[in-house]
């Protein structure tokens, strides 16, 4: 039996008459609670679910939750998310939006709630969750491309299915106050999963399954090849004025197709090609944002704190030798080291305000993913006492690796002269808990899409001695995982 057609055969069982008064129990044990203390707070009901494709959960919930949907597979392990509705969100906006977020979650935190059917091993799950994003700069004004993501966002979700260390758990999450009917929230949870339900059977990412027929997808430069030079020539000559060490311009290609793309399509062939990144897609209110990118920005785990510097771009060899050559060739590159090395000095510098000790890798190595590869060093460290995972996002966002050196000044160059708005990209997107764990991305290799319309963005560190036409290949290198996965994903193409 197919995973499918068992889950189909168990969604009787998930929403059965005893699980929801097991879940109206925990509601109302809840609510009598903070009826004598807080007046409100998020409360999860926690139990083990048949492990299934959780991109084809992803595929049936946005269509049931268009106004917020998230999916997560790092497809080398075993960790994959989906995530649908909102019970609960702190949308804000402005410089301070991400500490304003951070301290809304923080209040709704410290009461919550959560009830576990069955005993479970530790993990994402352990407390209620929820899922993340911030703008790159909340500073620059918002455009149209980017109405529906606000500068920073903590969602959580009314239904979490997580897939980690062996185990597959389903969250369901609740906003509760005093005055709330348990008899309501009960049901509209329940009514939320049984259209999900519906939807998933049908549910499939579609292929690619024809190489001749003609691409209608057409892409376009935003600013043309000889614009984007002078861009990054602009770069040099402020580090070279001593401006700064460092600065990191994005570009940007848009893309056009009359039939749209099937998401789920693109996601696959993401997942199957770049099972080194973390595939991503979050949907809100008609707009989806999805790529594969391979920085992890921090984890937080039992207090310990994991992150890396990923600086320094080559293309992949045509064959292992070839490949090797490259690999060579980037260790003793004065420019790639040159800028690895200010990516890495940043971060430990960074966490060293939020850590008790802090330790890296003495050299880096090489990260090789399907058309690239980059320098890599691992960095951790154990945190203060009361630290959580979004001091951690705050402490290092944006890194050198995708802003530049000193922050500030290259901050402001971009804002003044990239004539972009970035948005989510390059920016964290993650999950958290109430506990203060969680994992945070840098949303590269990525693009946004709205209906038949899609912007892809790549971006390439300036350092002295870096050449703007060297730069450009760099920058098509990395767009190439979303062009591809946008072919791929082209309607006409799909079954």
């Amino acid at each position: 039996m197919n995973a499918s057609a068992t889950h189909t055969k168990n969604t009787t069982t998930l929403c059965s008459p005893e699980r929801m008064d097991s879940v109206k129990e925990f509601l109302a044990q809840t609510r009598q609670t903070i009826a004598e203390t807080t007046g409100a707070a998020l409360c999860s009901y926690v139990f083990a679910v048949d492990k299934i494709d959780l991109l084809l959960a992803y595929e049936a919930a946005q269509k049931c939750s268009p106004a917020f949907a998230v999916f997560y597979q790092r497809p080398e392990s075993d960790f994959a998310a989906a995530a649908w509705g909102k019970a609960w969100e702190a949308a804000t906006a402005g410089a301070a939006s991400m500490r304003e977020a951070a301290k809304q979650w923080d209040a709704v935190a410290e009461h919550a709630a959560i009830h576990f059917e069955t005993a479970l091993s530790a993990g994402p799950w352990s407390f209620p969750i929820a899922m993340a994003g911030f703008a790159f700069d909340p500073q620059r004004q918002r455009s149209e491309l980017w109405q529906n993501f606000p500068d920073a966002s903590v969602v959580a979700p009314e239904i979490t299915w997580i897939q980690a260390n062996a185990a597959s758990v389903m969250m369901w999450t609740f906003y509760i106050t005093a005055e709330s009917s348990i008899e309501e929230m009960a049901q509209q949870l329940a009514s939320r999963y049984a259209e999900f339900a519906a939807l998933y059977p049908s549910a499939t990412p579609a292929k690619n399954t024809t190489e001749s027929a003609a691409q209608q997808t057409v892409m376009r430069p935003m600013r043309s090849n000889k614009e984007w030079m002078e861009y990054v020539s602009g770069c040099l000559a402020e580090i070279t004025n001593g401006a700064g060490e460092k600065i990191v311009p994005a570009r940007a290609v848009s893309a056009e197709s009359a039939a749209g793309w099937e998401i789920t399509a693109g996601l696959d062939y993401l997942r199957r090609n770049y099972p080194a990144a973390v595939i991503f897609a979050i949907a809100r209110s008609g707009s989806v944002f999805m790529g594969a990118t391979p920085e992890r920005l921090g984890m937080a785990a039992d207090s310990k704190v994991y992150t890396m510097a990923l600086a320094g771009s080559a293309p992949r060899g045509a064959t292992a030798d070839e490949d090797e050559k490259i690999e060579r060739e980037q260790l003793f590159s004065l420019k790639n080291m040159r800028e690895h090395r200010v990516v890495s000095q940043s971060i430990t510098t960074a966490l060293r305000q939020i850590t008790e000790f802090i330790a890296a890798d003495e050299t880096p190595k090489a990260l090789k993913l399907h058309n690239v590869q980059h320098l890599l060093t691992h960095i951790s460290g154990k945190l203060q006492r009361r630290r959580s995972i979004l001091d951690v996002v705050e402490a290092l966002h944006p890194t050198p690796a995708v802003a530049g050196l000193p922050q500030n000044a290259a901050l402001r160059y971009i804002r003044n002269n990239e004539a972009l708005d970035r948005g989510w990209y390059a920016a964290p997107i993650g999950w958290l808990n109430t506990n203060g764990d969680g994992e945070f991305w840098v949303a590269l290799r990525s693009g946004i899409i709205t209906g038949a319309n899609a912007t892809l963005f790549a971006g390439c560190g300036v350092v002295r001695g870096s050449l703007p036409e060297d730069e450009l290949r760099e920058s098509e290198i990395k767009l190439q995982a979303m062009k591809d996965a946008l072919r791929i994903a082209e309607v006409k193409n799909t079954i």
